[in-house]
């Protein structure tokens, strides 16, 4: 059964049945930078799911840990370089951390009860990585900038299957086919891994609309993916990939234009993604010049 694409209420599911526990051998991680805004809502609702959320603070310059600090949390400070998905992050995480399986959240999503009902039977079936449909929405407004182009343009409904569950085991094989926005689909094959498509099963992504701050997450994301992008590119390192999204971004701000579905905060996401694609672009070309 296809999630439903209803724009539900953020942060406003309570959970009801005790089969929701997160079992002690999986350990939840919640990664936070400057979230004073949004963390007491975030660990009020996960908190019914788990007696311990470990959070990793990038050194906040704002009250979020001491908002954090109200509830049953272990903190750990532990600086990256704008991004959680790396390897060396992982590596870090693995050995900061104990568990056998990590449940990732993020203060931006909300992950279903019913999604996390099914974690303890996905452990119990030694699945390594599980995925569930996320639905985007940006100030409760669902977003259109994502996915294939025949999504866009209405002819089907599409949402990405985001990893949020894995095992310690399959990190720790393929530290090395970490890499930023893979969302652990480099090692599938080598792993047993599902994709739950029931209905409630799904995890709400919820954006806020473009600003300043969001501008400089995604500058850092463009160092750690040109930066990965090279390493794994050895051989070759032909930045013109990056020109090519940039030309689907203005694609998508075309078709949204033309049916009449543009609005200010879909273009300052399209632009934001521009922005990213472009300086994406320029690392890698000043790298191979460099060499």
């Amino acid at each position: 059964m296809k999630c439903s694409t209803t724009c539900f209420s953020f942060l406003n599911t309570v959970p009801t049945l005790s089969s929701t526990m997160i079992p002690e051998q999986c350990s939840i991680v919640l990664p936070t930078f400057n979230e004073s805004s949004r963390i007491t809502a975030t660990l009020k609702y996960y908190s019914e799911f788990s007696s311990i959320i470990y959070i990793i603070d990038n050194f906040s310059t704002d009250n979020t840990l001491e908002l954090a600090r109200q509830f049953a949390v272990k903190i750990i400070s532990h600086q990256n370089n704008g991004s959680t998905e790396s390897g060396v992050w992982i590596r870090w995480l693995l050995q900061a951390v104990p568990g056998n399986y990590y449940l990732f959240l993020s203060c931006s999503e909300i992950i279903t009860p019913e999604a996390i009902a099914s974690v303890s039977s996905l452990i119990n079936s030694n699945f390594d990585l599980c995925y569930w449909p996320r639905l985007s929405f940006t100030e409760n407004s669902e977003s259109l900038i994502y996915g294939p182009i025949s999504c866009l343009l209405g002819l089907h409904k599409h949402y990405d299957f985001t990893c949020r569950l894995a095992s310690s085991r399959v990190l720790r094989d393929n530290l090395d086919g970490i890499f930023i926005h893979d969302n652990f689909r480099s090692f599938r094959r080598k792993s047993k891994f599902c994709e739950i498509k029931t209905k409630n099963h799904y995890i709400k992504h919820n954006r806020p609309a473009t600003n300043t701050q969001i501008l400089h997450k995604l500058l850092s994301y463009a160092i750690v993916d040109s930066n990965q992008y090279i390493q794994k590119n050895s051989s070759s390192k032909n930045p013109v990939l990056y020109l090519l999204r940039i030309i689907r971004e203005l694609f998508v701000l075309f078709v949204l234009f033309c049916s009449f579905r543009l609005t200010a905060i879909r273009a300052n996401e399209v632009l934001a993604r521009i922005i990213l694609h472009l300086q994406t672009y320029i690392l890698i070309a000043n790298a191979n010049l460099l060499k």
